[in-house]
């Protein structure tokens, strides 16, 4: 389909199929159609729509074709399902609700996944390499995007220059986990050298 995120399968929980509201809520012939709309929607990649390339409602008749079941168990199961808020009917569009659950694994860990690429980025371009653990905690709390990162390795360098850092083989320069909470990139940074090439004219030296 269109601009479509095909899935080639879906998550399901064999706890909850197999003992969970769904068993008595539905009856055998049910929850193999609703097992086939789940795979349906996942087929569409439109979010958990149930649609054609339009984004418009597929007929019942065509859905139920589609699935070798009577027209009868279809709207039978819908209405069931939309009764337990398993599915949302708007405008005769079938939509599963909470559908990030069905998500593949890779789904659901990717906000994770790209958060520790930026991590480790950030990581590596930070000079005092301590307290590892509290540092992916205090930068997981932060939620940076990329830009907010690169912010943060422009101070970094900037402030790699700077005499606090650089005083004492970089004695003073903050656990990254302090510098991360307290927002360290925000700080005003005085270059090394900023105030030690003006003239002394007490002395009449330069």
């Amino acid at each position: 389909m269109r601009g479509a995120q095909r899935r080639s399968w879906i998550k399901l929980y064999v706890t909850g199929i197999l003992h969970g509201s769904i068993r008595w809520q539905l009856n055998a012939e049910e929850r193999a159609t609703w097992v086939d709309l789940l795979c349906m929607a996942g087929e569409c990649g439109k979010g958990g729509i149930i649609c054609d390339n339009d984004s418009q409602p597929l007929p019942r008749s065509f859905i139920a074709n589609h699935f070798n079941i009577p027209l009868e168990l279809l709207e039978r199961t819908l209405e069931k399902c939309e009764k337990a808020h398993r599915i949302n009917l708007d405008n005769e569009l079938i939509t599963i609700t909470n559908w990030t659950v069905y998500q593949s694994e890779y789904e659901r860990q990717k906000p994770y996944r790209v958060m520790g690429e930026l991590f480790d980025i950030f990581w590596d371009a930070y000079p005092k390499k301590r307290s590892k653990g509290q540092a992916e905690r205090a930068f997981a709390q932060l939620k940076p995007d990329k830009q907010l990162l690169e912010t943060m390795l422009s101070s970094i360098g900037r402030a790699k220059q700077s005499e606090d850092w650089l005083k004492d083989k970089g004695q003073y320069i903050p656990y990254p986990a302090t510098w991360l909470r307290a927002k360290g990139w925000e700080d005003e940074i005085e270059p090394k050298d900023s105030f030690g090439g003006l003239p002394d004219y007490t002395s009449g030296k330069e």
